[in-house]
């Protein structure tokens, strides 16, 4: 039984080369039928080569666009450093550019100011519950701070002293004189200087106030206020402000709103001027 199988094969496996090999012989011997044989295993051959190249192409495109992710990746956490780096400069230029204004202005202070004691300090304390209200100054006593000086900051007047310590002062803000003396100022009016003395401040509008008015019949919006030196002891003509409207319902009681020159929510560094 096995011989016959074996048979059988042996036959089956002579019988598929004899045809196999007439195949050949016959498609060797006619070149068009050649040419077509040729042309359809070249083309099967490249359908199979497609079949299996296409794998392997997504496959590296797959890993091209996830290297090109990574790579944007680390490239926006360069970008992201480096725009950290570009504000924090930034921000360092500009306060160095706001310094740089304020100890100007101080130089003009003294300049303006010439022949007098203006001696120059940094606010190092301000409160922020009392941030309008008072400021404490790195110079006092021993640099030769006075009770008479005023605080003047961007060239404008900004206080007047409450305390002198031995190496620091601290100064009451004219936007806190409700409580004190006041000061006497002075309106240069188109005609004539019209004398008062600015007591308050309205912080609702941001406007500085003076009442105790000598007349009221020259004054316009726009009029620049100055300190008057008056009261025999504060130094004259620095800068309060420009009137922006007038309060005559109570003839005894005239009130002149005043937009302050200083700036109140930046004090930095500032002068002290006096006799």
């Amino acid at each position: 039984m096995k011989k016959f199988k074996l048979s059988k094969l042996i036959i089956i496996f002579i019988a598929f080369f004899l045809i196999s090999a007439s195949l050949i012989f016959f498609i060797s011997k006619n070149k068009s039928l050649r040419e077509e044989v040729s042309s359809v295993i070249n083309s099967s051959v490249d359908t199979v080569k497609e079949v299996i190249d296409m794998p392997v192409y997504l496959v590296n495109q797959s890993f091209s666009s996830i290297n090109e992710l990574f790579n944007t990746f680390k490239e926006n956490d360069r970008l992201r450093e480096e725009l950290s780096k570009l504000e924090t400069q930034d921000k360092e230029y500009q306060i160095l550019l706001e310094e740089n204004k304020e100890l100007r202005s101080i130089l003009g202070v003294k300049e303006s100011f010439e022949g007098l004691n203006v001696l120059t300090g940094k606010v190092i304390m301000r409160s922020p519950i009392a941030w309008l209200d008072y400021v404490t100054v790195d110079i006092g006593k021993y640099d030769g701070v006075l009770d008479d000086m005023l605080l003047v900051s961007n060239g404008g007047l900004a206080g007047k002293i409450e305390k002198i310590n031995a190496s620091t002062t601290d100064v009451t803000l004219i936007t806190n004189l409700s409580n004190t003396d006041g000061i006497p100022v002075k309106i240069k009016t188109s005609k004539e200087d019209v004398y008062g003395v600015l007591t308050d401040y309205d912080e609702k509008e941001n406007l500085l106030v003076i009442s105790q008015l000598n007349t009221r019949q020259a004054i316009s919006s726009g009029d620049e206020v100055f300190t008057s030196g008056l009261d025999g002891q504060s130094v004259s003509d620095i800068s309060v402000g420009k009137v922006k409207m007038i309060d005559d319902k109570e003839p005894l009681n005239i009130k002149i709103y005043v937009v302050p020159t200083v700036d109140f929510s930046n004090l930095s560094y500032v002068s002290l001027i006096g006799e």
